[in-house]
């Protein structure tokens, strides 16, 4: 005949306790802003020089074509415009391109 488990036992309490404690943390990740905080966190450590460095070659390594034609230039304007309009931007180099793609896409370098 098999014994029926000890519930009350303190093995069974702390095994019950981590599998609330998982599961609210996963509840948590999934249903609250948490993960969206976590990786802002992760990302902020990441010095701006750096950064600008992966977007650099994140694009040299795609091999973009950029489009060149004058009817593009818009984009070049309003892009210019948009960041003037931020002074915490102002001090960046940036640049504004259409490439020569079938897909959506978006680079900030």
């Amino acid at each position: 005949r098999r014994s029926e488990p000890d519930l009350s036992s303190a093995g069974f309490k702390k095994q019950a306790f981590l599998v609330l404690l998982v599961a609210c943390f996963v509840a948590a990740w999934f249903l609250t802003p948490l993960s969206d905080l976590v990786a802002g966190l992760v990302v902020a450590q990441i010095p701006f020089s750096h950064d600008v460095d992966i977007g650099l070659e994140a694009v040299r390594q795609a091999g973009y074509r950029y489009r060149t034609d004058r009817k593009y230039d818009a984009v070049k304007r309003i892009g210019k415009h948009l960041v003037a309009g931020k002074p915490e931007l102002a001090g960046f180099q940036w640049e504004f391109h259409v490439i020569h793609e079938d897909f959506v896409n978006a680079f900030a370098y």
